[in-house]
């Protein structure tokens, strides 16, 4: 999926990969995940959400420039000098990967 100015909205079943990026609009995906199975997804200036199932198992990394992350679980870091924060964390089994990045949007991660 790529889009420049547009919003990208996807909902889809268990994936066994999917990339995604958007230069300036918001990014929606809710997606199951295959074991093993890989999302990577990344914005300029957009937002990104990822809705997930509870019974996801993937490595989850998330970097931002400027916007705000939030995940059910993990710890944000900030870089020492300047702006700049990721999260690493895993979920279930931690099988899969689950790469997000945005430059000045915020990254929320979900599940339902």
């Amino acid at each position: 999926m790529e889009s420049v100015s547009g919003n990208l909205k996807l909902n889809a079943q268990a994936l066994d990969r999917l990339e995604g990026s958007t230069v300036s609009g918001d990014m929606s995906l809710q997606a199951a995940l295959k074991p093993a199975g890989t999302i990577k997804a990344e914005t300029l200036s957009g937002s990104l959400e990822l809705i997930l199932p509870k019974s996801t198992g993937a490595k989850l990394h998330v970097e931002s420039f400027s916007g705000d992350i939030r995940s059910p679980s993990g710890q944000v870091e900030r870089e020492e000098h300047g702006p700049g924060k990721w999260l690493d964390t895993s979920y279930g089994n931690g099988q899969g990967r689950i790469d997000l990045e945005s430059f000045s949007g915020d990254v929320q991660v979900t599940f339902n």
